[in-house]
């Protein structure tokens, strides 16, 4: 999973992730507080912090593995506006704390992906921003025979996501839940102005740019 993002969000996140969000970069120069929700090994945010230092960063994970080596890649890094936490976002509930919060190919494991959606606009500050990267297929099996490496997609979903969300009693919606859920989901949130791209260079993916 750490490799799939690395290609898909870490070597892009400054040449075009950055450039989803007018002004984002502008805002990170500066300095603004950044929560990456459900941040696997911390790549993304590794390399965010490294390029704006007056920023502060903080990951969530609930593998205890995984933020022992994003903590261990921090401090290798001597990054001090960087920290990274083990957490449950299955009970997340903090309150206009972050200018700018990220979910990369992260939602459709939850145990509820709905409620996780809502506690992250709740975290949103005022005039805040939240970039959600998920998987861009369909959510009827039937438009997805030309989604490219779809059947890879649905084994993945049947082999990791699933399990990690029925495991916690959840939804087990899977990698192939369809931009249109995550886009009703969105909406459903409250977020009342959302932006939808595709990048030519990873057709695999949707990001969503919502403003709270």
């Amino acid at each position: 999973m750490a490799e799939a993002s690395r290609q898909s969000v870490v070597d892009q996140i400054s040449e075009t992730v950055l450039s989803l969000v007018d002004g984002l970069a502008a805002r990170l120069e500066a300095g603004i507080d950044v929560l990456d929700a459900g941040c696997g090994r911390g790549e993304a945010l590794i390399a965010l912090a490294r390029r704006f230092p007056n920023s502060r960063f903080v990951g969530y994970d609930l593998c205890a593995e995984t933020i022992a080596f994003a903590n261990g890649a921090a401090r290798a890094a001597g990054l001090e506006n960087l920290r990274f936490e083990i957490r449950d976002l299955s009970d997340y509930d903090e309150k206009a704390r972050f200018d700018f919060v990220t979910t990369f190919d992260a939602v459709h494991d939850q145990k509820d992906p709905q409620a996780l959606i809502v506690s992250l606009r709740g975290a949103l500050k005022p005039n805040g921003v939240y970039l959600m990267q998920d998987i861009g297929g369909a959510a009827r099996l039937e438009d997805n025979m030309d989604f490219p490496m779809a059947p890879l997609l649905y084994a993945i979903s049947c082999v990791h996501c699933m399990p990690v969300s029925l495991g916690q009693g959840g939804a087990g919606l899977g990698t192939m839940w369809g931009w249109e859920t995550a886009e009703a989901m969105l909406k459903n949130a409250g977020f009342q102005r959302l932006e939808k791209h595709v990048l030519p260079t990873h057709p695999l993916n949707v990001w969503f740019v919502a403003h709270a």
